[in-house]
C-alpha cells in the first residue's frame, strides 16, 4: 500500500515537471511504474538466487527493494528535470533554414 501511495506522489511530481516542459507526462509515468517494479522484482529474485531462500523468507526485501525503487524514481525525475523544453515550433525552424 505504501508503494502505491509514493508512486502517485511521484507521479503527480514527474506530471508537474513534464506539463512545464511541454513534455507528454504519460510516458514518464510508464516509465516511473515500469522501473519501480522491474527494481523490486529484481530485487527479491536476486535475494532468492544468492540466500537460496524461499519467497516467504523474501518479504523481509520489501523495505530495502522499495528504498532502490526510490533511487531509480529518483533518478528520473532528474532526467526529466534535465529533459531539453519541447515548446520549439515546428514552423520556427522551418523557416530559419
Amino acid at each position: 500500500m505504501l508503494e502505491i501511495l509514493i508512486i502517485v506522489f511521484i507521479s503527480k511530481r514527474i506530471r508537474k515537471i513534464a506539463e512545464e516542459k511541454h513534455i507528454d507526462p504519460t510516458r514518464w509515468t510508464r516509465r516511473l511504474v515500469g522501473i519501480w517494479f522491474a527494481i523490486e522484482f529484481a530485487t527479491v529474485i536476486l535475494y532468492i538466487i544468492f540466500t537460496g531462500s524461499s519467497i516467504e523468507d523474501s518479504m523481509f526485501m520489501t523495505i530495502p527493494a522499495m528504498f532502490l525503487s526510490g533511487i531509480g524514481a529518483y533518478l528520473l525525475v532528474r532526467k526529466l528535470q534535465n529533459a531539453p523544453d519541447e515548446t520549439t515550433d515546428l514552423s520556427d525552424s522551418l523557416l530559419t533554414d
